[in-house]
This record gives C-alpha cells, structure tokens and sequence, in this order.
C-alpha cells in the first residue's frame, strides 16, 4: 500500500508583497524606492520564468536590496515581460515589490504611504501571498534567481 504525501500549507506571516500600479520604467521606481524608503535596490540579471508550454520562457526584470539592521531581503519584480504576465490574475499590477523576513519591527504600512506618494505611482496594493495560486512557485523562483546570481559574484 503506497502512502499518501500531503503538503503543507506555508505560512507567509514572514512575507509581504505589495502590487504596484504605475506607467514607469522599472529603473524609475527604483529610482525613487532607494530615494523615498532608502533602499539599496540594485539591477540583477532579468528572472526567467517558464509560461504555459515548458519552452517558453518570460523574463521578468528584477532588483532586490537586503537591510541588514531589518535582515530583510526586498524585491522588485516586473509582473510583464514582453509576451507574458507573471501573475495573470493580477493583470492590472505593473510590479511586485517583494519582502522576505519580515519582522513586526517593520512598518509596512509607511512603506505603501511613500510608495504612494511617489509621481506616476497610480496605486499600491497589499496582495495577501496566499490569495496568489502560484505563489510558491514564485517565492522559489525568486530564492533561486537570488542564490545564482550570488554564487556568479563569488
């Protein structure tokens, strides 16, 4: 009799992922991210994502910044690439702005005020992680597109 594996539903009390609605350039809100909440966010090689048959493949651009007083690890991710949607049932969202290790010492909430007011931001909204069907796909993604390019610097 084979046994059944069940997997267990993660918990992502330690995540926070905001969508970002806005008509500019990735290095724009980035521009303004390290300027407003200063970050450290820095380009990375774009993260490749398989879509819909295997031998397709997005590339979706890609920043990310640690804190070491927060030891939080941020992310920006474009959700577009030139012929696919990261997230499609999140369509309208232009990027995710991505936060691994979260603390309560962190006050998100001031994060999404200044995100706001940044020009050409349209909206801000907080996506609960376990609301996006893929999300653990993503996360992962995310973690291994993070340790390559770390071990391409070593």
């Amino acid at each position: 009799m084979s046994k059944k594996h069940q997997l267990e539903k993660h918990s992502y009390s330690d995540t926070g992922l905001a969508g970002i609605v806005s008509h500019l350039p990735d290095y724009r809100i980035v521009h303004f991210l390290n300027k407003e909440l200063k970050y450290t966010l820095a380009k990375l090689p774009d993260m490749s994502v398989s879509a819909g048959s295997k031998s397709e493949v997005g590339k979706f651009s890609f920043y990310s910044c640690y804190n070491k007083e927060y030891s939080i690890t941020f992310c920006l991710i474009g959700n577009k690439s030139e012929d696919f949607i990261l997230v499609p049932q999140l369509k309208n969202i232009d990027y995710f702005l991505l936060m691994m290790n979260l603390s309560e010492r962190y006050n998100i909430t001031e994060i999404a005020g200044k995100v706001r007011a940044i020009p050409g931001v349209i909206m801000v909204q907080w996506i609960e992680p376990d609301k996006i069907p893929r999300i653990n796909e993503i996360l992962g993604l995310t973690e291994l597109h993070l340790l390559s390019v770390k071990d391409k610097n070593r």
